[in-house]
């Protein structure tokens, strides 16, 4: 019996493991360093080493939880062969105790996570804001009958509540009726605070298990706001006596709509959260309507890191009796002696268990996973002429024998099929890059060497040439390393099967498109969430603050008072002020050239694009409506890698005018142009040439022929190159 004891338990994470089932390589960022994640312990992540990790800490610790946050699918090429049944499997080996729904679960459709989930799991797959349709209907889903929104686990006496709550801010097709996942998402505050309710009498701990994304696993707690149609009957929510809506005053809202605050939920205990790819260490502590600390906990992403969660939990007393005005029995340490009137009053603790103080620890999945303590390679000297300290060597040779032979066995079978499926030639090797091409602009905020990249090679693209091209920034998941690029890198950029759709959009259809890029940038820190080709513009985000002030003006004139220089003689951009049904507006995507021409809202222009935003994901609604769609049926991957093909060689550079060419291709050329030198070429993480002659697989993994061929030689490659040219450019003011 654990009543009126303080007990332990242990909670083990992941989340948005994104398909990582095997070690990979990639450039840490500053975050991953400072969690001990190191360049010098390449490869990382493995489903295999978590797996072993979570059986060690399982054997040291009497209550232990492993939960995962969804997005278990999609990011490397083995989704893409075993279309997420590799993953389930894992998780059903491993024993999971519970999984909330990611939005990446469904991208292969509905039906292929409900068939997944009905032969594989093992573990309950949790999200209460979705309702399903009927799936005993022949025409539904039948992912309703494998979803479920909470399970109740006993962990030796511990009585947990899991609340699942997945992601709808990034699945814009759940938000519209009749959808073909056959989901209806529910308002998440309110659902859960259902399930709080319904639970809490049988439980000692409620736990969100949550794919909502940080700022929404905030307002759990804490509360948000609401726009709502004045058409819709929240009286109930308004008149009810504990955490009443509130409405708010609304200068900037439309006709027919009220804002109203929605409190937060009171009585979770936790928090475990996921999607944003957020590693939180320490936790962050929030604060409920009833005063309560709530732990916020998420683990990072892409299998970096497997984090524990200790908390130590004051379970009370089963038994609440009143006795001459005072509850018993009286050793009860949450309130001795507490004044009473009934039994009812003698319920001390009403919220169950209270968790009265915690700890969190991270294992960063490198080839050090099993070091105890775990060694800092920067803290030794450097011990041979590989640039490793040998102590570092030692524990990553003596950290491969080790390992969790079910999930090796498993998983072995799916990387050889993979290997053998001719679709699925992932080591062919198309280039060189010197240096990392990154997906994303972190400093500027816009355009980035890798978006530039990719949307030339679709606009270009025999069968597309278009004039320009847009492609949503989040559809390029990774970087090109430096290093040998090989098919397996192009899966990681392109891990989804996208391809490319050309239409026609006119000027005016133009200006909105360029618009909702810079109104869905500003929701992002201004960062662009669309990268281009064929033109350039300026994502003025301050502007969309200005609009969404709603000044009120009788006419264009009276709004030169919030942004000035547009209304003075001589300017010279394309930002004019309206007045729009009496408020003030001007288009927050501004000054846009088409090649080299001003966006002519009369004309007509031929654009490229992936069919997912073609089709209206991540809201891009203009594109969406269009009638002009041809799927062109050509993979975003085929037209990159083609792309890539064009780069020179270290042949034709060393043969070019020094003054012609990219200064950092023709270093690295001008480096490895003596035969001998060449032994010192980097492939792909701490594997050089040279380990490839000595066959060094500790170092290399396994060696192939396209990296032998490269190696033999390497100035026969194409040397590629990303660039930011600024043709996306910003205004945050």
């Amino acid at each position: 019996m654990i009543a009126g004891r303080t007990v332990r338990l242990t909670v083990l994470r992941t989340a948005d493991v994104h398909s990582r089932i095997f070690p990979y390589n990639l450039k840490p960022n500053s975050h991953d360093v400072g969690d001990g994640l190191y360049r010098e312990t390449a490869p990382y992540g493995g489903l295999e080493r978590i797996a072993a990790l979570i059986q060690r800490e399982r054997r040291r610790a009497q209550r232990v939880v492993y939960l995962d946050s969804g997005d278990i699918f999609q990011g490397a090429p083995i989704f893409n062969y075993g279309d997420g049944e590799p993953e389930f499997r894992w998780l059903s080996t491993i024993m999971a105790d519970a999984m909330v729904v990611g939005n990446h679960e469904f991208d292969k459709g509905a039906e292929n996570l409900a068939e997944k989930a009905e032969h594989w799991i093992t573990f309950p797959l949790l999200a209460a804001n979705y309702v399903f349709d009927d799936w005993t209907q022949e025409t539904s889903s039948r992912l309703g009958a494998s979803v479920a929104p909470y399970t109740i686990l006993n962990v030796k006496g511990l009585r947990l509540g899991i609340i699942g709550m997945g992601d709808i801010g990034s699945m814009y097709s759940i938000t519209q009726g009749g959808n073909s996942l056959g989901i209806t998402p529910v308002e998440a505050n309110e659902t859960l605070r259902a399930y709080v309710e319904f639970l809490s009498p049988v439980v000692d701990l409620v736990v969100v298990l949550s794919h909502l994304g940080l700022s929404e696993d905030q307002e759990l707690p804490t509360g948000h706001e609401i726009y709502m149609t004045a058409d819709k009957d929240v009286n109930h929510y308004l008149d009810r006596k504990l955490d009443p809506w509130k409405q708010l005053q609304c200068p900037e809202c439309q006709a027919g709509v009220i804002k109203y605050w929605v409190p937060g939920v009171r009585g979770i205990d936790v928090i475990l959260g996921g999607h944003l790819h957020i590693m939180t260490h320490p936790p962050m502590l929030l604060t409920d309507p009833a005063g309560r600390k709530v732990i916020l906990e998420h683990p990072g992403a892409f299998a970096k890191f497997l984090t524990r969660l200790d908390l130590a939990v004051a379970v009370p007393h089963e038994r609440y009796t009143c006795v001459q005005g005072t509850c018993e029995p009286q050793d009860n340490h949450f309130n001795p002696g507490k004044p009473c009137q009934s039994d009812t009053d003698c319920r001390l603790a009403p919220f169950g268990a209270e968790i009265i103080a915690h700890q969190h620890d991270i294992f960063p999945i490198d080839t050090l996973w099993c070091a105890e303590p775990r060694i800092d390679p920067y803290a030794y000297e450097w011990g041979d002429d590989t640039g490793f300290p040998r102590d570092v060597l030692t524990v990553a040779s003596y950290c491969a024998e080790k390992g969790h032979w079910p999930s090796r066995n498993l998983l072995e079978g799916y990387r050889i099929g993979m290997e053998l499926d001719p679709k699925f030639d992932l080591t062919q090797i198309f280039g060189y890059a010197p240096v990392a091409i990154n997906r994303k602009d972190t400093a500027g905020g816009g355009d980035s060497p890798l978006g530039n990249m990719t949307a030339l090679a679709m606009m270009i693209r025999k069968r597309v040439e278009a004039e320009f091209c847009i492609t949503n920034t989040l559809g390029i998941r990774d970087n090109l390393y430096p290093g040998a690029i090989n098919m397996e890198t192009i899966f990681n950029v392109f891990p989804f099967e996208n391809t490319i759709t050309v239409m026609y959009l006119s000027g005016r259809e133009m200006q909105e498109l360029f618009d909702y890029i810079t109104e869905r940038s500003y929701t992002r820190g201004c960062q662009s969430q669309a990268q281009i080709s064929g033109g350039t513009f300026v994502m003025n985000c301050g502007q969309v603050k200005r609009n969404e002030a709603h000044y009120p003006c009788q006419s264009a004139q009276d709004c030169c008072q919030y942004r000035p220089e547009i209304c003075e003689p001589g300017y010279a951009g394309s930002a004019e002020w309206e007045c729009l049904e009496g408020a003030c507006y001007s288009h927050p995507g501004e000054d846009i050239l088409i090649g080299s021409r001003m966006l002519d809202p009369n004309a007509s222009y031929k654009i490229a694009t992936n069919d997912y935003i073609a089709n209206g994901g991540s809201g891009f609604n203009v594109l969406k409506r269009n009638t002009t769609k041809l799927d062109t049926g050509i993979a975003m991957r085929d037209a990159l890698t083609e792309y890539l093909t064009r780069f020179p060689t270290c042949h034709d550079l060393l043969q070019a005018d020094p003054n012609q060419v990219n200064a950092i291709a023709l270093s690295f050329c001008l480096t490895y142009q003596d035969e001998r030198d060449r032994v010192n070429i980097p492939i792909t993480g701490n594997c050089t040439c040279g380990d490839v002659f000595l066959e060094n697989t500790d170092k290399c993994g396994a060696i192939n022929p396209p990296m032998q061929k490269f190696c033999g030689n390497p100035l026969d490659f194409p040397i590629i190159i990303g660039k930011s040219d600024g043709r996306i450019l910003r205004k945050v003011n």
